[in-house]
């Protein structure tokens, strides 16, 4: 299972520095074996997993934003990660993730940025596309993912965008 495997690595790789984490799942109505059996026993590091489980999949943005919703709602957390757990972002580069966001200081919000895909050939194709028709249309790249993390002071003002 994707996420067990997902929060067990974030483990190890959150135990290896001071950090500490509550984790939430935003489950896009899989039809896979329950999530909560995965939870046996988190890492140290981990302080608590919560999975949020969506009637049905309404695609990763809106799982994502149902995601920030709760954590601003239910939480108190100072500093929000946003991951997939499809395996293409490493739970090792959270750590400096949330470094780099404290360097920056100021509500900044970092994003990490892919040196390779896993894609199809038609995806990258496409997606090469898009990025230069973004570029055409903007001015500047698109080379913004949903790996990202930011303060508690950004989500304020994230969650009451449309």
């Amino acid at each position: 299972m994707a996420f067990g495997a997902l929060w067990r690595s974030l483990g190890a790789a959150l135990a290896a520095t001071s950090e500490r984490s509550t984790i939430l799942g935003v489950d896009e109505g899989s039809a896979s074996v329950p999530a909560e059996l995965a939870l046996a026993a988190a890492p140290a590091a981990i302080d608590g997993i919560t999975v949020v489980r969506l009637r049905r999949n309404l695609g990763h943005q809106r799982a994502i934003a149902v995601g920030l919703a709760y954590v601003f709602e239910k939480s108190d957390a100072r500093s929000i990660v946003v991951m997939d757990a499809d395996g293409e972002d490493e739970p090792a580069d959270v750590p400096r993730l949330l470094a780099r966001m404290r360097e920056r200081g100021d509500g900044a919000v970092v994003f990490a940025e892919r040196a390779r895909r896993s894609e199809s050939l038609a995806f990258r194709v496409f997606s090469q596309f898009y990025r230069f028709l973004h570029w055409l249309l903007v001015g500047r790249a698109a080379r913004v993912g949903n790996f990202s993390a930011f303060p508690r002071r950004a989500l304020n003002r994230l969650v009451v965008v449309s």
